[in-house]
């Protein structure tokens, strides 16, 4: 019977303290996908000015230069803008915002708001009025990213300890 109720105290502190991990994890999740996506909204803004070339083919290839959650943004986004390019650039990258990041929850709402207004002018300016919008949504990821990197060392370590702590208690209960 003790023996039991040590495993089980074990397996409790055991969870707890994953459990805290977990969620100080996707904290550290966040900051690394903007500042992914930041690089990755650097090298499409070097794509576009650079290489003058349409926004389907720049994605494209910021998608293949960049990596994590940038990569696979660019690359969905390239792939959307192929498949419904009648729609319009503008609107695709607002679905491919949402559509991307929304599914995955690594972003929080804001940060797909931030990312998505940049489709309200993209595509319908010159190269002058493009960088100028890349440069405006760098600003305010920037931003996020700043608070995303406040809210991992201030909450990351809550996290961590309240589950140790939840774990241990519950523990404490048991025996």
């Amino acid at each position: 019977m003790m023996m039991i109720r040590i495993t089980l105290c074990v397996i409790f502190i055991l969870v707890g303290a994953w459990t805290g991990m977990f969620y100080a994890g996707r904290l550290s999740s966040r900051k690394r996908a903007l500042g992914e996506l930041m690089r990755g909204l650097q090298l499409f803004k070097n794509e576009i000015y650079y290489t003058r070339e349409r926004l389907e083919k720049a994605a494209a290839r910021a998608g293949r230069a960049s990596d994590g959650a940038s990569a696979g943004f660019f690359e969905y986004f390239a792939g959307m803008l192929h498949e419904r390019s009648e729609e319009g650039a503008g609107h695709v990258w607002e679905d491919a915002a949402r559509g991307y990041f929304g599914r995955g929850n690594i972003l929080n709402e804001k940060d797909i708001e931030a990312l998505s207004a940049m489709g309200q002018r993209l595509g319908s300016t010159d190269i002058k009025g493009q960088m100028e919008n890349i440069e405006r949504t760098l600003k305010e990821l920037s931003i996020r990213y700043t608070d995303a990197g406040s809210m991992e060392a201030q909450k990351g370590k809550v996290y961590r300890t309240a589950g140790v702590a939840g774990g241990i208690l519950c523990a404490v209960l048991i025996v």
